[in-house]
């Protein structure tokens, strides 16, 4: 029997609701994340609230648009980065080799809406993922693709889908901004908030085939979480590092080893 690893908590023991409420290839992820600007509304969608209130994502956002640069240095993952690879799992990159990472594999969702994360892949497999998780537990990077049969999703769900599958069943940020656009074959969006002191973004695309015969929904999506006080910094030092490395890739569903040069 597979374990159901249903949120970020599961993963590490140390996130749970009582101390954080206290207290996009995922590829298709990193285009939706480029199209907010603070505020504003964009002409190939809509966005509401205000972006830059969250630092770390404006920072991000600046960086899409060449407005704020990194080194190389800054870019290429260090000697001490590890690799992830896993033969059911179709992403290889290197990441933080003090963080601990994750195969995901699901096939369904709970009654809530999320994902419902197995531990171990299995024949009725069809969306699958890595989650990255700081040595404190309190930050992580997840990216996710693949399908849910029998299941309609649109943005709304998409969206709660993907952040109840780390917070938990039935649980909610506080929103801060949120980006859409339904105009083309694969919705995207970018939602940005916070839970307790925690900052978090997702940001994906969705699509529902609806027949008289079957239902299945594509799902693809990145998601960033960190102290509100740490966000920035883990977006330069390890989000926008991993991202770097899938865009160097050309976007594909697999990534070569990049090589630090000296």
């Amino acid at each position: 029997m597979t374990q159901n690893r249903s949120s970020f908590a599961d993963a590490r023991g140390m996130f749970t609701r009582r101390t954080v409420v206290g207290g996009m290839l995922g590829g298709v992820g990193v285009v939706a994340l480029g199209r907010p600007v603070a505020g504003q509304q964009n002409s190939s969608g809509i966005t509401a609230g205000d972006c830059s209130q969250l630092k770390g994502l404006q920072f991000l956002l600046d960086w899409y648009a060449q407005q704020e640069t990194l080194s190389h240095d800054e870019l290429v993952p260090p000697l001490s980065w590890k690799l992830f690879t896993h033969p059911s799992v179709s992403l290889v990159f290197l990441y933080p080799g003090d963080w601990t990472a994750y195969g995901m594999w699901a096939s369904t969702l709970t009654r809530s809406g999320a994902i419902a994360w197995q531990s171990a892949p299995s024949p009725a497999t069809s969306l699958s993922g890595v989650r990255l998780v700081s040595p404190d537990g309190r930050a992580l990077y997840e990216n996710v693709s693949g399908v849910l049969m029998g299941v309609e999703l649109d943005i709304r769900r998409g969206i709660n889908a993907a952040e109840q599958g780390f917070l938990g069943d039935g649980m909610y940020i506080d929103p801060i901004c949120f980006w859409q656009d339904s105009a083309g074959l694969t919705p995207q969006w970018t939602h940005a908030g916070s839970y307790g002191d925690l900052s978090v973004v997702t940001g994906g695309n969705v699509s529902a085939i609806v027949s008289m015969l079957d239902t299945n929904s594509y799902l693809s999506y990145q998601s960033f979480v960190g102290p509100k006080d740490q966000f920035t910094q883990l977006m330069r030092r390890v989000y926008i590092p991993i991202l770097y490395q899938f865009m160097q890739s050309g976007g594909s569903s697999a990534y070569p080893t990049p090589t630090p040069e000296p």
